[in-house]
């Protein structure tokens, strides 16, 4: 099957940004936490988890 729409990998990286954000705060709040505690390896998940928490 030949895909008609090769946008379907596209995304709003503000919005994804925003929303794990979103989801961080909420969970912290749930639990009654003030923040969290990240470690950061140099890898490019640390990378997306510094410019996310970063902006």
């Amino acid at each position: 099957m030949i895909m008609e729409n090769t946008n379907l990998l596209e995304l709003d990286l503000e919005e994804s940004r925003k929303n794990i954000i979103d989801f961080i705060r909420k969970h912290a709040t749930d639990l009654n936490k003030q923040g969290a505690v990240v470690r950061l390896s140099g890898g490019i998940d640390s990378a997306l988890v510094f410019y996310a928490l970063k902006h």
